[in-house]
Formats: structure tokens, sequence, C-alpha cells
């Protein structure tokens, strides 16, 4: 099973309204403000720059977010920017970290017997994208135990 992780853009799909909106709001103010540029030509304007700013949106959420693959065997990370391949070989233990007494937890950790192999942070992935890695690194490392924090959390039902 290899599962595929990818971080949330929520920040930059805000952004993304607001600038789409912008975009509209001036092409009403240029229809307003000279009125021999016609409504069609407001529409036109604001359409093709709404269409522009969703193909860069597309390439961003394709091509530019952060992800993680997983097989079981290997954990990937990946981003136009930086790469790292990190080996699950000696993975014994998953834990949460900064978890409060009934809040969610901040960070999960990919532990070795004598080191950290990777700290995923929880507010930059979606919980059934990471339910789905550790459901991949547990069906193929059954001998991989998680703490009763992770356990909890994963058991949680989704929030609304």
């Amino acid at each position: 099973m290899i599962a595929v992780v990818r971080a949330t853009a929520d920040l930059r799909d805000r952004s993304f309204l607001a600038t789409t909106l912008g975009s509209l709001a001036g092409a009403i103010v240029l229809a307003h403000d000279f009125p021999d540029f016609s409504s069609q030509h407001a529409f036109a304007l604001s359409s093709s720059i709404c269409l522009g700013l969703a193909a860069i949106r597309l390439a961003q959420r394709r091509l530019l977010a952060p992800a993680l693959i997983c097989d079981g065997h290997w954990l990937a990370y990946r981003s136009w920017l930086l790469g790292a391949l990190i080996d699950l070989e000696g993975l014994e233990q998953v834990e949460c970290l900064g978890a409060g007494a009934d809040g969610p937890p901040g960070e999960i950790r990919l532990r070795a017997r004598q080191r950290e192999l990777y700290r995923l942070e929880l507010r930059r992935w979606r919980r059934e994208d990471v339910q789905g890695l550790l459901a991949a690194l547990v069906e193929n490392r059954p001998q991989v135990q998680l703490d009763r924090a992770t356990r909890r959390w994963l058991e949680q039902p989704r929030a609304a």
C-alpha cells in the first residue's frame, strides 16, 4: 500500500479567493468609472484574470505543494525546493507530541530505537491523509508501536 499525502493550502486558498474577488471588483470599478469601457469588456477582463489565477493555482497545487509518499519501507518528502528520502528500516514507534488533555496533537514523530526519523507537523496535512500514511506504515510494518495519544487521535471522529 502506498500513501500519498499533500500539504493543505488554507492560507493560499484564501489569498487566491481574495485576489479573484479583487480582480472582479477592479473590473466593476473600471466599467463604472469609464462609461465607454463596456460591461462586456469588464466581464472579459475579469474572466481572463480569474482563468489566469485558476491556472496558476492549479499549477501550485500539483507542482509546488509539499507531498509525503510512503510505501511502508521508505518515506519520501517532496516539494519544489527540497526532497528527502527516509529509510524506515529501523522504525519502531510512532508517538504524538504536543497533545493537550483533549486537544489535537501538534506533531507526530516517527522514531527508531536511538533516533528520530521524521517529525510530521499535523497542521500542514489533512487528517485523512495522515491516517492513510499511518495505515500504510502499520500494514507493512506490524511491529511498529503506536502510542496511546496517537491511537486516540486516530480514533476520534472527524470534526465538522
